[in-house]
This record gives C-alpha cells, sequence and structure tokens, in this order.
C-alpha cells in the first residue's frame, strides 16, 4: 500500500494532538514552499555517532509519525497511511541496529482500524500505543498486545511519561495521571482546558501548553503556574526539551533558548538573522541537543549540539517539504529519527 500525497490531509490530522500554532504555521508554509517532497526521501534515519551523521534504515515511501525504543533495543514505528477511502495507521518493529522491520497487526491498527496518536516507551520496559479510542500495551516489543482497561474520561490528544513512571494523558479536557499502567486514571488539574501536550523535567515538574501559554505543575498539584513564554513564541510541547541536569530547551521562531529549571530566564543559544519555523528538539541521554528547524528558503536542517547547547553545529538539509515527526534514543545510544512530511 503506498502512500497517497496528501500532505494537507496530514497536516489536519496531525493538528489534533499537536499545537494550532504550528499547524497554522505550516499551512501558512504551503503558499511558499512549493517543491514537493520525494516520498524516497521519508522512513527513517539511524545515527551511531551521537547524530554527526545518519543514514536511512526503513523504507523511504512511508511517513513515519511516531517512534519508540523499549529498555531492550525494540523499536516500534506508526505511519500513516492514506487512500482515496481510508485514513490509518500501520505499526512496524525492528531491533536497534538491525535494518530489518516487521508489519505488526494489534487489534485495532491497519486498513480496517484508526489513528495511531502516539507511542510512548515506559522504563519498565512496556510501551503504550495510544488509539482514538482506546490505549494498547505490549511488553514485548509488539509481538502481543493487551487492551489498557481503562482510558481518561476525555478524548486524548497524547500520552506522555510523568513523575515516578506514572502515565499522563494530555486530553481535550484537562491533565489525566495514572499511576497503575492505565487501570486508573484521575484529575490532576487545568480542567476543561484543551492541552496541547507537556513534558515532565527531572525534578517531576510538568509542564502544560495551551492557549499560547506555558504552565508548571506538580503532584499532587498543590502549585500550579504560569511560567513566562521565551521570545514572545506560542509555546508548543513539540518544541521543549530538558536533561537529567534540569536544563530546559526551547526550539521558538528566534532561535534556540535555554533556561534553567526555573524556566523564568532564557537565554538565547542558536540565533539566527531572521526568525525561523522550529520543527523539532530533543535531548539525547548522553547530552547532545538535536533541533530542527526551517530557515527562509530553504529545506529543515538539523543542528546539533554537544555541549549544554552553548555552541552548535549544522548536520544536514533534510530536503524540501519533509521534517522530524519524533526523535527516540536506543539504550546503546543510538539515535533514530522518523520523517514525516511538511505538507503540500
Amino acid at each position: 500500500m503506498r502512500l497517497v500525497s496528501e500532505g494537507k490531509v496530514k497536516l489536519m490530522l496531525r493538528a489534533t494532538h499537536r499545537s494550532a500554532r504550528l499547524a497554522l504555521t505550516l499551512t501558512l508554509l504551503c503558499c511558499i514552499a512549493s517543491p514537493q517532497p520525494s516520498h524516497a526521501n521519508f522512513g527513517i534515519l539511524r545515527s551511531t555517532d551521537d547524530g554527526k551523521s545518519w543514514k536511512q534504515v526503513f523504507r523511504g515511501d512511508f511517513d513515519v509519525d511516531h517512534l519508540a525504543i523499549d529498555e531492550d533495543g525494540r523499536i516500534l514505528a506508526s505511519t500513516m497511511i492514506v487512500t482515496p477511502h481510508r485514513i490509518f495507521s500501520e505499526l512496524y518493529a525492528s531491533l536497534a541496529g538491525s535494518d530489518s522491520w516487521n508489519k505488526l497487526t494489534p487489534p485495532g491498527i491497519g486498513p480496517k482500524g484508526g489513528l495511531i496518536l502516539d507511542l510512548l516507551a515506559t522504563p519498565d520496559g512496556s510501551v503504550f500505543a495510544l488509539l482514538q479510542r482506546r490505549i494498547l500495551r505490549t511488553d514485548d516489543g509488539g509481538t502481543t498486545w493487551t487492551v489498557v482497561p481503562s482510558t481518561p474520561p476525555a478524548i486524548p490528544r497524547s500520552l506522555k511519561l510523568g513523575p515516578d513512571n506514572s502515565l499522563l494523558g494530555f486530553t481535550d479536557a484537562g491533565l489525566y495521571q495514572s499511576t497503575d499502567k492505565g487501570k486508573s486514571w484521575h484529575s490532576i488539574g487545568f480542567e476543561d482546558q484543551r492541552l496541547d501536550g507537556g513534558l515532565t523535567l527531572s525534578d517531576g515538574t510538568i509542564l502544560v501548553t495551551f492557549q499560547c501559554k506555558l504552565f508548571a505543575a506538580s503532584v499532587p498539584q498543590d502549585r500550579s503556574f504560569e511560567w513566562s513564554v521565551p521570545e514572545d513564541a506560542c509555546p508548543n510541547s513539540d518544541q521543549f526539551a530538558s536533561d537529567t541536569q534540569g536544563l530546559l530547551f526551547a526550539n521558538t521562531p528566534g532561535g534556540v533558548l535555554k533556561s534553567d529549571a526555573t524556566g523564568k530566564t532564557w537565554k538565547k543559544v542558536l540565533a539566527f538573522k531572521n526568525e525561523v519555523v522550529p520543527l523539532g528538539i530533543a535531548v539525547a541521554p548522553g547530552g547532545e541537543v538535536l533541533a530542527v528547524v526551517l530557515k527562509e528558503a530553504s529545506s529543515p536542517t538539523l543542528f546539533r549540539s554537544t555541549d549544554n547547547g552553548e555552541t552548535w553545529q549544522m548536520v544536514q538539509e533534510l530536503g524540501p517539504g519533509i521534517t522530524v515527526s519524533q526523535f527516540a534514543f536506543a539504550p546503546n545510544g543510538t539515535v533514530y529519527a522518523g520523517l514525516t512530511s511538511l505538507g503540500d
């Protein structure tokens, strides 16, 4: 089954669980970024030298939406398939270091199923797949799957790791937490708010983004306060990343910024002459920071820092109309990057 080039359709679907700011930006880019992405340039890239060089290791005609790697180095990748009559996900599995992939058929995924909205690997070896109406869990790299007993009472938009390895469900009506692998969920705040997503810092603080605002909260929620938004950017959870030392990075139209765990002050560590479109940022377990930006009249470009974001090197251009959907890191230090379409 080949992908049909329907970049705008894909962007509309992804906007259901990514920020409206990013979706709007990409829609505007459709008017100026005329080159059509070649499907041969999609797939998954792998780096064995901390992001310095990359090799394509998964078929280039597949648009990869989500990646997850468990503690044993087993990789799961979801793709979005667009046909004239259906839009659905397919799921593939591999091992870190291998170039071979196997197609999986979990319940509710495939031509008769729906979309995978998120993949989440947890420290105990499980991987969770968030679907439109259910959550699945595998403990063996995708060979067998079980349906999680319950889901958040509101419609989930993303699934993230919370404090003490709990699960966080960012929904269209607040933030929910499960401390028993999804058997039960309870609200921890932001009721009736349509949340774009968030992440958990090393000290257990949860960052939450919605309505172009950035909030920090603790569990139990004895405090919740609005943080300053760097560079007047509309915050998007995809554009924030933290390391194990408590440093926080933000990919913004003004460049990449760095803050300590308080988020009160920000320092620009990667600047550009003109504004850019931020397309993703991640911190590897070894401390390398990877950022993807779209500069004017160029292809999305991958940058890398090995000194806590103080200095940066341009690694490579990804090609017209292509960006990184997600970075994932294997236990042996190998880095994977899923490639997806930026839009027509």
